[in-house]
């Protein structure tokens, strides 16, 4: 874990400890700390945190207090849920389905608003700006362009290949789609809804991410070396503005992608891996690994993570130890127990 043992022998004046010290009488009980020892890491996030997590044992998104951790209830869907995206200028949730329904849920009233029938398969992307919604199709080279003020479906742009994940900078209105099966960034333009640019990312790339401020564009795809046994995995760190690749950096992993969170406050990127491999990375604003962070084995599933783009903490689910709260310097503030936890976004109301 993060935090190291600290022992005291020397305490009071009444017995011998094993030590060898004079110990007084046990006190009192105090509360519970954050699971570990040692150092204490202090939660910072306001009180209005909310974190909302996919579960897809009970078909509910569970809502978390950030600050407190504790449970706010749930929203019952009408299937199971995948992937969840908020809106932070309007707190609406856009929800992705097995049944390839996307829910609007209005988070200021925890109320489903629309419900969208298609066969949408991938996490939403959101420009704020423009209120327009990405998402893409499930097993087909389409993505769908949805207008947020009246969740009307405005085109329907084609792709060359099945993507994974989608990103936007809304402040320069591009939209980047990664397609595994051709290993390429998709450039669109969300003025004209064209594709723009290519860009080549070997290796199948599976997540991807957007620091507006920066323009950055991060792409985390299979392993570097095109093998399956390697254990690594590999981010490509893309100026957004421009399409030039401006970093390759391996890193250990096992070939799933598992999910990718850019702190926009401190110009950080987190990575939380798949399959037990029991480890998320820590990366600066250029593609460099910082610190590498040991964390409870997962099941199998992907782990979800998000950034409170207010404090820059990172949120970190898997389906066995719950969910997480990071701070900047990749310390664990707190653990919430909440099973069957896969996929989060955060927001503060």
């Amino acid at each position: 874990m993060l935090y190291s043992n600290r022992n005291h022998c020397c305490g009071g004046h009444y017995y011998i400890d094993p030590c060898g010290c004079r110990v007084g009488p046990t006190g009192p009980t105090g509360p519970t700390g954050p699971a570990g020892g040692g150092a204490d890491y202090t939660n910072t996030e306001p009180d209005n945190a909310r974190a909302y997590t996919v579960n897809q044992c009970t078909g509910a998104i569970d809502i978390w207090n950030g600050a407190t951790g504790k449970s706010l209830g749930s929203i019952p869907l009408a299937s199971s849920p995948l992937e969840i995206t908020i809106n932070q200028t309007t707190k609406l949730a856009y929800v992705t389905e097995s049944d390839g329904s996307l829910q609007v849920i209005d988070l200021r009233t925890n109320q489903i608003v629309a419900t969208l029938p298609n066969n949408y398969g991938t996490r939403p992307a959101v420009n704020e700006n423009t209120n327009t919604v990405y998402v893409a199709d499930a097993g087909s080279p389409v993505l769908n362009v949805i207008n947020g003020a009246d969740n009307s479906v405005v085109t329907q742009i084609p792709l060359s290949d099945i993507p994974a994940a989608i990103a936007v900078d809304p402040t320069l209105n591009r939209i980047f789609v990664a397609e595994p099966g051709a290993n390429a960034i998709q450039v669109i333009d969300g003025n004209t809804n064209q594709v723009i640019q290519t860009i080549p990312v070997p290796n199948a790339p599976l997540r991807i991410a957007v620091n507006p401020n920066t323009h950055m564009v991060y792409v985390v795809s299979e392993n570097p070396n095109g093998a399956s046994s390697s254990n690594e995995e590999l981010l490509t760190t893309i100026n957004g503005s421009t399409g030039f690749i401006l970093n390759r950096q391996p890193f250990p992993g096992d070939n799933q992608g598992g999910d990718i969170a850019v702190d926009t406050v401190n110009n950080q990127v987190m990575i939380a891996t798949d399959l037990g491999s029991g480890s998320t990375y820590l990366f600066d604003g250029d593609g460099n690994l910082i610190r590498q962070i040991t964390t409870t084995n997962n099941d199998g599933y992907d782990t979800g993570a998000a950034v409170n783009p207010e404090t820059g903490n990172t949120y970190q689910v898997d389906p066995q130890s719950g969910l997480s709260i990071y701070n900047k310097n990749g310390d664990k503030v707190q653990t919430i127990p909440s099973p069957c936890a896969d996929g989060v976004d955060v927001t503060n109301l």
